[in-house]
């Protein structure tokens, strides 16, 4: 105010008497502004909104954020108000009398419009509305069960109901889950609970008289979770609302979410967005807390506006969409394929596209940038008219692009030298520039590739292709291989038109390299692993066919040697031919038995008859490969329960490793022992060892020390699992040049987890 006051003293000293009504119109005119703005802010409109429940509650933060969202663009003069009642955690009946006696006070402000949400707020404010804010238009949103006897006798008032789609929803449920025949509905203490429930009671009858319902309804926190736990594995969950139990305890919704699909394995579904987006469900046709609010924020416009309430007509159908949970698609394993078309997806991780597309398009426009700053570049050099000032602004753009760039940027002579390189390059080689200016390409290129990219250089050079594009390895400076994308293009003289320089864009693609090495090896391991299994299944037809001629040769023998009268020699002879029939029966039947496919279930198992049938089958490799075979058996060993089949794969992939470890000849001993509870069996060879290096990796999958023709990598990380699934553990002890020694340890009654 002084300084308004300053302002006019000095414009009425320094005009003339002639112009002294010109100022004093001025002067008046700046008054009235003051006034109109005054008045304009005493005009400000004022909105409440009362919401039933608290903030941080899902559902009511939508709502707000949908009443935020259209004023904030549309009108952010109006000053919003908001009042929540809290009635998730608190009844009805004791918090309503409080707050008529707060809000008879809180309430003094006149306001143009109140807005409610939810039943709660509803019921509360309309047997006061005269009490607490006589003549104020109410917008509604978030009702239940909207009728016309819940307003009548009531003027001045429209809204958007909630119209939540539980009959949607369970149709939805069961299209996604056919084989489901039971529906639960878990609904806890509190009055739209209570609503919620008689929903679905009207609508069992639209459904096939095969479903079975099931009400988890006003139960205590103990009884919904071992009602939870009983629950038939063909049965669909309806959450319709847990925030109170029958106790009095009061969940979150975060708390409720987390309950109840912690304590079930059924999938879980609502009508409600903020119940699946707090993973409480794994999806359904949702009503929208944001929606509900956008359209009672519009409707609180057109008031503001002069529309009276009566004349905006309700909105009864709310909008509803399909929303799903991907957490809890992952779950039970449902994919976005089988979704209705439309479906909301919430915290599904992005595409790689999508996650990187500013990065993408920042590359994208860099190379672009980055290649109109070098035919910039050229351009000031040719013409050297160009001022130094902009010539040295130039460079410094060059440069600051050359050296920021993601991917390794080099000018090359035509002879191979580098002639400059950025950060990125020096980086992908581990030579600094420095040393890279004493070297050239041909000096860290792979001698393998080198060839093919000098082909490309004279052809380039010769006008044959301005230019190309190849993979390739470069040698580092710690004489390790890195593999990158060179993409190189040729500058020419514009007088002269001769090769200048090369200008080459270095993109290090080693870890897609190793992606595609590593899928080529894992497809080849799974070529090899059918090749082994149809080797099997031929074996066990091979021992099929043998076994029939076996067995009657084996009859004329024991006929001849009853029938037939024979010297002590002969005799000798046909018993021996006889003990030989019995071995090839035994091995006949080792093969069969080892082809035969697992059944998984656990029986009593003879681990030394396993590991004698497996001995059986390698006693001819183990002969020409001059191998001796220890057995150092535990007398009376107990049977224990296994997978018979499963652990034989074991012991056979043990057996295979020791006798490659002895490949030149060696002892492979095989000892048991009883320790309490337990057997242990170590299988010792006294082959080559395992390198320290390699020790701790053994037993990771696809690691292996054989050549590729010989392992997959598979067998340690496949016998590290079975055993461990028996409740038991493996473990290896090497010394590099003097054998090596597994421990497998196993219980006799089987996984403690089963006893």
């Amino acid at each position: 105010m002084c300084t308004q006051r300053k302002f006019f003293s000095t414009l009425l000293k320094s005009t003339s008497r002639r112009k002294c009504n010109t100022a004093i119109i001025c002067i008046v005119f700046c008054l009235l502004l003051g006034v109109a703005q005054e008045t304009k802010s005493a005009e400000s409109k004022k909105i409440l909104i009362l919401n039933s429940y608290h903030k941080g509650y899902m559902w009511s933060d939508n709502i707000m954020s949908g009443i935020k969202s259209v004023f904030a663009k549309e009108a952010p003069e109006v000053e919003l108000s908001f009042e929540y009642i809290d009635t998730k955690r608190h009844t009805t009946k004791e918090i309503f009398p409080l707050l008529e006696q707060l809000y008879t006070t809180k309430l003094h402000f006149k306001y143009d419009v109140v807005i409610v949400s939810d039943n709660n707020a509803l019921e509360f404010l309309l047997p006061r509305r005269e009490l607490l804010l006589p003549g104020v238009p109410l917008v509604f949103c978030g009702i239940n069960n909207l009728t016309d006897s819940m307003l009548d006798g009531h003027r001045d008032i429209t809204g958007v109901a909630e119209d939540f789609d539980l009959k949607s929803t369970l149709e939805l449920a069961l299209k996604l889950h056919p084989g489901a025949t039971h529906i639960a509905s878990i609904s806890g203490s509190t009055q739209t609970a209570a609503l919620n429930l008689n929903r679905v009671r009207r609508i069992q009858s639209d459904f096939d008289t095969s479903l079975t319902f099931i009400e988890l309804n006003n139960l205590t926190a103990a009884e919904l979770k071992k009602a939870l736990h009983e629950l038939p594995p063909d049965t669909i969950l309806l959450n319709l609302s847990f925030f109170r139990d029958r106790e009095g305890r009061v969940f979150t919704p975060q708390e409720s979410s987390e309950f109840i699909i912690g304590n079930s394995t059924v999938p879980a579904y609502s009508a409600w967005d903020s119940v699946v987006a707090t993973n409480g469900a794994l999806g359904g046709v949702v009503v929208s807390g944001h929606l509900q609010g956008e359209n009672a924020a519009k409707m609180a416009l057109q008031i503001l506006n002069g529309t009276p309430a009566a004349d905006i007509p309700i909105i009864w159908k709310s909008p509803n969409i399909p929303m799903f949970n991907y957490v809890q698609m992952q779950r039970f394993n449902l994919s976005r394929k089988n979704l209705p078309q439309g479906s909301l997806v919430l915290y599904e991780p992005e595409t790689f596209y999508h996650k990187y597309r500013p990065y993408i398009w920042w590359i994208t426009v860099f190379v672009g940038l980055q290649t109109l700053a070098i035919i910039v570049l050229v351009a000031n050099i040719r013409r050297r008219k160009t001022a130094e000032r902009d010539l040295v602004e130039s460079e410094q753009r060059f440069r600051g692009t050359f050296e920021q760039a993601a991917v390794g940027i080099a000018l090359v002579a035509t002879d191979g030298r580098w002639l400059r390189v950025n950060q990125r390059l020096s980086n992908i080689v581990g030579y600094s520039k420095d040393e890279m200016m004493k070297l050239t390409f041909q000096d860290i290129t792979h001698p393998d590739d080198l060839e093919a990219d000098l082909q490309y250089v004279e052809q380039m050079l010769a006008g044959a292709m301005p230019t190309y594009s190849m993979e390739k390895r470069y040698i580092c400076k710690d004489r390790s291989h890195v593999w990158i994308n060179l993409t190189v293009s040729l500058v020419r003289d514009d007088t002269t038109g001769g090769p200048k320089y090369f200008i080459a864009i270095i993109e290090d693609i080693s870890s897609r390299k190793d992606a595609e090495e590593k899928l080529l090896k894992t497809n080849e391991q799974l070529l090899h692993a059918e090749k082994l299994s149809a080797i099997g299944g031929l074996s066990a037809s091979i021992a099929h066919e043998f076994n029939n001629p076996l067995q009657g040769v084996m009859t004329v023998i024991h006929g001849v040697k009853r029938r037939a009268s024979l010297s002590e020699e002969d005799a000798e002879l046909m018993t021996m031919a006889v003990g030989e029939c019995n071995r090839m029966r035994d091995l006949i039947k080792s093969l069969q038995d080892f082809n035969r496919p697992t059944s998984g279930r656990k029986a009593p198992m003879d681990i030394h008859a396993a590991i004698d049938s497996l001995l059986l089958l390698g006693k001819k490799e183990y002969t020409t490969r001059k191998i001796i075979i220890e057995k150092r058996y535990a007398e009376k060993m107990p049977q224990i329960k296994a997978v018979a089949d499963q652990l034989k794969q074991v012991f056979l992939n043990l057996l295979n490793n020791a006798a490659d470890s002895c490949d030149g000849g060696g002892t492979i001993t095989v000892e048991t022992e009883t320790l309490g509870e337990k057997i242990v069996v170590r299988i010792h060879d006294t082959g080559t060892g395992i390198k320290p290096e390699d020790k701790d990796h053994i037993f990771e999958p696809f690691f292996t020390t054989k050549p590729e023709v010989k392992g997959t990598g598979l067998g340690l990380s496949v016998s590290y699992g079975i055993i461990k699934k028996h409740g038991g553990g493996i473990e290896v002890e090497s010394e590099l040049g003097k054998g090596t020694t597994f421990f497998v340890t196993l219980p006799i009654k089987g996984h403690p987890d089963e006893q």
